[in-house]
């Protein structure tokens, strides 16, 4: 081939791909996708948040030490965008493992810029349940049962895998992985992680390759990528085609990636570092609490609009099509150019093989289209300017919005501002930030060009926790314009800003119903400060039953004195304590073994606790409070501009409290393992789903009606 011809293919396949990448084209389907130079990072940074959040429960100790260091220059490479760092060598070689794993489905250790190889990887029959997604043969009402048990199967089996490798000697290995610009390496990896990030994979993969319930707990549909790139699907038979929209983790699928995030840290939390502690039937039964068909699935169809799943819209639009146009869906065909642009790439991709590791001429092509290609495919994330500073008065909440507001998240760059000095009032900080932000005027994009034009405005966000902070805004005429505003409490005043209620009511409210069923004479509450909401909802859902609680009493936030708390409370014949704040969770825990209250006969429930804590066996049950996804939700709508004037409640319940109810069988380490029974998973189960609904949205009712 002359040099002029190499030069005219050249440019004609550059031509071709940045056509390609324009029309809107659906790529090779890889679920949440994998970072590379067409796709985004959304697997990644789910697992790095999810590892953020569950850092604390991971043993770290029982990592073993590299023995190389070539994949620390990966782990840079995926934090050094999202502005994060990770110091600790454990630390790094445990993510690194699990991103080598949930990387591996969709890469198989092939280069996306092999587009033949990852094609036959995504359509392959055998493989689509690692994606949750159906097989060919997985036909109607029956095949969508069956595409669910197999998601759950290959989940299961990662697990296994996971523990299976931490039983060996050596527990370092060499795994294959990819990047485009460099080719495939072999990089050591710790074995029990990298399998944990396969399981990662098909858990985060089945939020964006199936329709839920509203609740995101479990699923009604499952989508068909195979036959829909095939050109065979019927959706009336096959289910409804892969979505490419539903596989981006940016603000208009912030609901479900935050859910997958979720899911990800509670399984990161149960396995720490050792997956081999966790029984089959601690694993089932996850398995059924993320990975189950919903009673209802039968009967919700495109018809019905998969019984009101507002998840419904997102999975139709963009479907995934034939390259070529030959499908019996209703979708524009490509037209000729389009096609004689794709025969032509590949007949002279075909004859000059990509060698990207040799600058050749065929090498800088490859390089190319690459760079060109990721112009058009950087991560989506909203900047979005956050004022918060610490409520005196609710140090546990503050800390949790710390956290929320320091971890990585799948889609918003969150640039916080804090109080200028510790001794500073909120009232003096409030305005500060005011007259700074009007002196400013309106803030930039940090991608602000250097010929200085103005980009898109940063939306300024003001967060206010509790009554203190809310009287200083209210005091302050409220917001001024420009400025959008979450109270987290109580109503305030000002039609600018949105109430955000906290699910502690609800919570607690599904805590006294919870110890009411188990409980037939005394219950006694032990609250930690700040936590009123809790304990009147736990009065609620006692009474709901029935029953009064023995006693109220109020945790001393130091251990030695609510040891003596709480063993008083027994001694007066306490049967069952409800416990929030950590203080008194250890202290119970303590008093609780000393005592000998195991298994059966436990008598704690928890709210909010530590994971760690939550799942001693001492422990009959504990219920979460998802604060996280409150301010998930209502920072998602602030980036977005969409808080309307005056206050909005965000529902305490729906699928912002959950209650894990363990019968206090966890934790089977010094107990014969007669667990290995399919039939019974009391060790770690939820209460059947209608039972848990309509308490809900009683719950729900209660936790308003306190504000009214």
């Amino acid at each position: 081939m002359s040099r002029r011809s190499r030069v005219q293919a050249l440019l004609f396949a550059l031509l071709f791909s940045l056509l390609y990448c324009f029309s809107g084209r659906p790529s090779p389907a890889s679920a949440f996708t994998v970072r590379t130079a067409f796709t985004h990072a959304c697997h990644e940074v789910m697992t790095l948040a999810a590892f953020f959040q569950a850092v604390d429960a991971i043993d770290l100790e029982a990592i073993p030490e590299p023995r190389t260091s070539k994949w620390e220059g990966v782990v840079d490479w995926i934090t050094r965008d999202l502005g994060v760092s990770l110091h600790d060598t454990r630390e790094r070689f445990y993510f690194f493992s699990l991103l080598a794993g949930v990387r591996a489905p969709d890469t198989d250790g092939h280069s996306f810029s092999n587009l033949e190889t990852v094609r036959l990887l995504h359509v392959s029959p055998e493989g689509q349940h690692e994606h949750c997604l159906r097989s060919p043969e997985e036909d109607g009402a029956e095949g969508n049962a069956s595409a669910v048990l197999g998601c759950r199967r290959a989940f299961i089996a990662a697990i296994e895998d996971a523990s299976a490798a931490a039983d060996e000697e050596e527990t370092r290995i060499f795994v294959p992985f990819v990047l485009d610009h460099y080719g495939r390496v072999e990089l050591e990896a710790w074995a029990p992680a990298y399998h944990l990030g396969r399981a990662l994979h098909v858990l985060q993969d089945s939020f964006s390759h199936t329709i839920r319930t509203p609740d995101l707990q479990s699923i009604l549909h499952v989508t068909n990528y195979a036959e829909a790139v095939s050109g065979t699907l019927r959706a009336s038979r096959d289910g409804i085609a892969h979505s490419d929209a539903a596989d981006r983790c940016d603000l208009e699928n912030a609901e479900r990636t935050s859910a997958a995030i979720e899911a990800s840290v509670e399984l990161l939390g149960l396995t720490g570092a050792s997956p081999e502690r966790l029984s089959p039937s601690i694993v089932r039964t996850f398995a059924s609490r993320w990975l189950s068909l919903d009673e209802r699935a039968a009967r919700c169809t495109l018809v019905n609009r998969f019984c009101g799943s507002p998840w419904m819209e997102l999975a139709l639009q963009e479907p995934t099509a034939p390259p070529l146009g030959c499908s019996t869906l209703d979708v524009a065909p490509l037209s000729a150019m389009d096609c004689a642009l794709f025969w032509f790439s590949v007949f002279f991709f075909q004859r000059r093989r990509w060698r990207t590791r040799k600058w050749g001429r065929s090498g800088l092509a490859a390089a190319l289209v690459i760079f060109l290609s990721a112009c058009v495919s950087s991560v989506d994330r909203t900047p979005i300017a956050v004022y918060f500073t610490e409520a005196e008065a609710e140090p546990v909440r503050a800390s949790q919005v710390e956290r929320f507001l320091a971890r990585p998240h799948p889609s918003l760059r969150i640039h916080r501002r804090g109080a200028a000095t510790e001794d500073e009032d909120f009232a003096a900080t409030l305005a500060r930030w005011f007259v700074e932000a009007d002196s400013e005027g309106e803030p930039l994009s940090p991608d602000v060009g250097e010929s200085g034009e103005r980009q898109a405005r940063i939306p300024r966000l003001l967060l206010t926790l509790g009554p203190r902070q809310g009287e200083a805004l209210e005091r302050a005429g409220c917001l001024p314009p420009g400025w959008q505003g979450i109270h987290l409490g109580a109503p305030i005043e000002c039609e600018n800003v949105h109430l955000a209620i906290p699910p502690d009511h609800s919570g607690g409210f599904l805590a006294g119903v919870l110890a009411a069923e188990e409980a037939r004479s005394e219950i006694a509450i032990v609250s930690g400060p700040g936590d009123e909401l809790l304990v009147d909802g736990c009065i609620e859902g006692l009474r709901f039953r029935g029953m009064e609680p023995h006693s109220v009493e109020l945790s001393h936030s130091d251990e030695g004195n609510d040891r003596e708390l709480v063993d008083g409370l027994f001694d007066r014949g306490a049967e069952l304590l409800i416990v929030s704040g950590q203080s008194a969770q250890r202290a119970a825990l303590d008093v609780a073994s000393a005592r000998g209250l195991r298994r059966r006969d436990a008598r704690l429930i928890f709210l909010d606790p530590q994971d760690a804590l939550g799942r001693k066996r001492e422990v009959l049950a504990f219920v979460r409070l998802r604060l996280i996804r409150v301010l998930e939700a209502a920072i998602g709508e602030a980036a977005r501009e969409n808080l309307s004037a005056g206050p909005t409640l965000y529902g305490a319940v729906e699928g912002l409290v959950d209650v894990l109810y363990t019968k206090g069988d966890l934790d089977d380490d010094d107990d014969d393992d007669d667990d290995d029974d399919d039939d019974d998973d009391d060790d770690y189960e939820r209460w059947p789903r209608t039972v848990e609904r309509r308490l809900r949205e009683l719950a729900d009712e209660s936790a308003r009606a306190s504000f009214e």
